[in-house]
């Protein structure tokens, strides 16, 4: 999640670690929640402020926190990617289907 980029970019500097990149992930399910409709597309802001605009930034994993297939879900995605246009390098919505390996397979 997001949140913890401040402590990795410490991290490397109290450690002198080189990093090409900075890639996380975000979901409105994460603490603190979504406050505001403009939540996401704030998150990416903030991270991108505190990153630095020499930095790439990848956000490997969203969604809209219910994991369905709904016109909300839709437009969550379409809302947040013209959000994160000029903020982010790479915006990657998740999941890409159904199956969740981490639960085992829903569809048996």
């Amino acid at each position: 999640m997001s949140a913890w980029i401040p402590e990795f970019l410490e991290y490397c500097r109290v450690n002198n670690v080189s990093y090409d990149f900075v890639s996380t992930h975000e979901y409105p399910t994460d603490p603190p929640g979504p406050e505001t409709r403009t939540f996401f597309g704030d998150v990416l802001k903030k991270t991108r402020e505190t990153v630095g605009s020499s930095t790439p930034l990848y956000y490997t994993e969203y969604d809209d926190g219910y994991n369905d297939d709904t016109s909300y879900a839709a437009a969550f995605a379409v809302f947040q990617a013209y959000r994160g246009n000029n903020v982010v390098d790479a915006l990657s919505w998740w999941p890409f289907n159904d199956l969740f390996e981490e639960q085992g397979d829903s569809n048996t």
